[in-house]
């Protein structure tokens, strides 16, 4: 049987790969990916995003558990948030940027 990365499509008979659920990489377009911190799924860097503790986040994840500030850019969990801002298109400031007043056009919603 045929073992091919699923990145480049080569042989990888006889070479170091990676197996992560059904996707099989080789040891030279792993570096190509990132591991979730949350799911444990590999992911390219398209669909990467960083939170407020570092952790990497797939693109599923960010969406099922995170929300985006529109300041700094990071994500926070939605179990972490008690205080934020939004500004007046609405967009999710975290607490972090409020406190720290790195917008000054915001109002705070406690949740």
């Amino acid at each position: 049987m045929l073992i091919t990365c699923e990145h480049c499509h080569d042989d990888i008979h006889g070479k170091k790969f990676t197996v992560n659920g059904h996707m099989v990489v080789c040891g030279e377009c792993i570096k190509e990916y990132h591991k979730c911190d949350k799911c444990k799924t590999l992911q390219t860097m398209d669909f990467i995003g960083v939170d407020r503790e570092g952790k990497t986040l797939c693109e599923d994840c960010i969406d099922s558990h995170y929300f985006h500030c529109y300041v700094c850019h990071l994500y926070v969990h939605h179990n972490d948030i008690k205080e934020y801002g939004y500004n007046d298109e609405h967009d999710f400031i975290c607490k972090d940027c409020v406190k720290l007043r790195r917008i000054t056009n915001y109002k705070i919603w406690e949740v």
